[in-house]
């Protein structure tokens, strides 16, 4: 969990992308109950559909969610004064200036997420009551600005002082993991989600979705100002060449693209506008919002905290500033983002000696111990560095450890907020829990003592 997990009230640091004529109250609601924040879109639908969608997700979830505007909307005013009646939880901003509606929506407790493209633009709205920025590059799918994901999101991260959320790219966990080493605070993903089974949108689009590979979408729109990125069909095709053609009036262009993207949804592969990001290329099934959600997560874990994977005794030495005989853990891996850690009582160790003579058994404090050494795979590791206990809490022991037991010690991160790492852990001698509890660490730089 994150500051952008608690600020927003969700699991997951994700937002669902507000893909017009896509996300509806269904998938909204499908993508908040895993976790994340689902969003309906409005697009250029009326405000009395938005409305409808906003009362339908609350049926369908107890969990926050947002609204995104299309600000280029003639409906946008009126859907503005709908996200504060409904005091919907989050609105998300594209395609323009929400400046006009902030101080309206922040009275009514709204939290707001301007789209952005440039840093520019990032600066200018985060003066104002703005909660967050999302930092969308061009390989996003639906409209586009210039700058990539990679290039925009650090840049806008040193310009402004509030969270980041990173957009455009973000297709799998090692994506995620790369906009956090940007410095993002989330993610919003949205091509991911076109192929969640609570997707209303035609099977042809989903199937679309999961044949393309890396070079199967193409920016359309850019001499009219307004860039879109979809899959190449027919019809991207057939746009992209009228857009060179001199003999071609910008107005007719305008013509030739109203109503695609419907009828896109609606599974027209003429005549349809298949948005969708480079990221298409590497999805390849259907799955649910949750699926997809908790199978994202797993690889951002694996990729942060998987630098060391498998360690036996002499390569734990590396990692814990621990030696013998006060290293109580045999080996450490890092399995699906939990560290597990492991240990086998040879009835010999020195915290055996002194308890209850002729009924040894581990002291709790030993648990303790073999419980934080097994999270040492959670933590960011530097040279120079040493990680000092800062707390206990709700520690349990359940059963006694005994010589010639192999116990293994579950370990997963709760949050982190550097210096300080939050860790849950459980150790099991086989199916049996004998030690629980919360662990805390700071990780702080080594300084000399001067006496």
């Amino acid at each position: 969990m994150t500051n952008l997990c608690n600020t927003l009230g969700i699991k997951y640091p994700i937002i669902q992308g507000g893909m017009a004529w896509i996300a509806d109250a269904t998938l909204a609601a499908a993508v908040s109950n895993a976790g994340g924040l689902g969003i309906i879109a409005a697009g250029n639908a009326p405000a009395s559909w938005v409305r409808d969608q906003i009362r339908l997700a609350k049926t369908l979830t107890s969990k926050p969610f947002g609204v995104n505007i299309m600000l280029m909307s003639p409906h946008s005013a009126e859907i503005a004064k709908v996200v504060a009646e409904e005091k919907v939880a989050v609105v998300t901003t594209g395609a323009g200036d929400p400046s006009p509606y902030i101080e309206n929506w922040a009275a009514c407790g709204v939290k707001i997420i301007p789209v952005v493209a440039s840093v520019a633009f990032a600066k200018r709205v985060a003066k104002k009551s703005v909660t967050a920025i999302i930092a969308e590059g061009s390989e996003a799918g639906g409209h586009i600005g210039d700058l990539t994901t990679m290039a925009l999101v650090p840049q806008v991260v040193d310009a402004v002082n509030i969270p980041v959320i990173a957009a455009g790219g973000i297709g799998d966990g090692r994506a995620i993991a790369a906009a956090f080493m940007l410095g993002a605070a989330g993610v919003q993903v949205g091509t991911r989600f076109l192929v969640a089974k609570e997707c209303n949108i035609h099977q042809n689009y989903k199937d679309k979705v999961i044949k393309a590979n890396d070079i199967s979408t193409i920016a359309t729109g850019k001499r009219l100002g307004h860039p879109v990125r979809a899959l190449k069909t027919p019809f991207s095709r057939n746009f992209f060449a009228k857009e060179y053609d001199s003999s071609v009036t910008n107005e007719e262009l305008e013509a030739l693209g109203a109503g695609a993207l419907k009828l896109a949804v609606d599974g027209d592969e003429e005549n349809g506008c298949f948005m969708a990001g480079q990221v298409a290329g590497l999805i390849t099934k259907e799955q649910t919002a949750a699926e997809i959600i908790e199978e994202m997560f797993a690889q951002a874990n694996a990729a942060l905290y998987n630098r060391h994977t498998d360690k036996d005794n002499n390569a734990i030495h590396k990692i814990l500033p621990h030696r013998e005989p006060m290293l109580v853990v045999d080996e450490i891996q890092l399995q699906d983002g939990i560290s597990v850690g492991k240990y086998t009582v040879r009835g010999s160790e020195f915290f055996l000696q002194g308890h209850f003579p002729g009924n040894p058994v581990v002291p709790g404090v030993i648990l303790c111990e073999m419980m934080a050494q097994s999270s040492c795979l959670l933590v960011d590791w530097e040279e120079n560095h040493t990680p000092y206990f800062t707390g206990l809490n709700k520690v349990r022991f359940k059963n006694k450890v005994l010589p010639g037991d192999t116990i293994i010690f579950k370990c997963e991160l709760i949050s982190k907020k550097q210096p300080f790492y939050f860790v849950k852990g459980s150790g099991y001698v086989g199916d049996t829990l004998c030690v629980s509890g919360e662990l805390s660490f700071a990780v702080l730089k080594n300084s000399k003592i001067s006496w």
